[in-house]
């Protein structure tokens, strides 16, 4: 069986732990439909996808010194424009796993009932400047 080696998406030789702004879309596991659905063009968040949300608005659920107030949560994805304010802060991957951790957490926690291993967001990640 062959060996897959993921693409990196990071561009070589950037410091994702400088202060910056950095545009990062979070992709479900399997392009899973995990945090609601578009009716009639409008985005109708489901629990999960209240939870996503939820984190974002609130800067001090990641970390301080972290801003996150323009960002989208769609049906299958999360995009993101995080700003960092501080060289004290860990690197953009850190905060990023710190986010997906959290929203697995709670896919699971919310998938309780249901067998199965639950997989909320894939690491299917795109960084950009």
């Amino acid at each position: 069986m062959p060996f897959y080696e993921r693409k990196t998406l990071r561009l070589p030789g950037m410091n994702y732990a400088a202060v910056n702004s950095y545009f990062v879309t979070l992709v479900c596991h399997e392009h899973r439909r995990r945090f609601g659905q578009v009716i009639d063009g409008c985005m109708h968040l489901n629990a999960l996808g209240e939870i996503a949300y939820a984190c974002l608005s609130t800067r001090d659920n990641l970390m301080t010194g972290v801003d996150t107030s323009v960002r989208m949560v769609m049906p299958d994805h999360v995009h993101i424009l995080i700003s960092l304010f501080s060289e004290e802060l860990p690197p953009l991957g850190t905060i990023v796993g710190r986010y997906k951790t959290w929203i697995e957490r709670e896919a699971r926690r919310l998938d309780a009932s249901k067998e199965g291993p639950t997989n909320a967001c894939g690491n299917a990640i795109t960084t950009t400047m």
